[in-house]
């Protein structure tokens, strides 16, 4: 594996000012996984107009969404019937 400051020499540039940038790169986050879910996380508009930050459980990639952490306060529970987790405040 490759240390990440020899990693990010050859993407660092100076800009006029002489200041040190870093151009855009991806971002590589770690995603929450529970039994082979993977956490996905997605902003939507509510019909008032609200905007509301949810989380899914998905074993493929979706449509929208990307990957993320499980937020702080929540815990996993697992639906009896359907076998299918979900998030839910501690």
């Amino acid at each position: 594996m490759v240390p990440p400051n020899l990693f990010l020499l050859g993407k660092i540039r100076k800009d006029l000012n002489h200041k040190i940038c870093i151009p855009d790169a991806e971002v590589i986050t770690m995603a929450y996984e529970y039994e082979g879910w993977t956490l996905y996380t997605r902003d939507v508009e509510l019909k008032g107009g609200r905007n509301q930050t949810i989380y899914f459980f998905s074993k493929r990639t979706p449509k929208s969404g990307s990957p993320c952490d499980k937020p702080d306060k929540y815990e996993v529970g697992v639906n009896k019937r359907t076998g299918l987790p979900y998030l839910k405040k501690k």
